[in-house]
């Protein structure tokens, strides 16, 4: 079973950016949220 069935190109950092800055979050954020809902739909099933 594939858990996610849209995929996301990884974030890529650029040189000297501080981890988990907010560019990163958001894109975090968009990932967990995309996967919050795909969780959703199979609970709705």
């Amino acid at each position: 079973m594939e858990l996610l069935h849209k995929s996301f190109p990884p974030y890529l950092p650029k040189k000297g950016e501080e981890y988990m800055s907010p560019k990163q979050r958001a894109h975090f954020k968009k990932v967990l949220e995309a996967l919050k809902v795909e969780l959703s739909r199979d609970i709705d099933r």
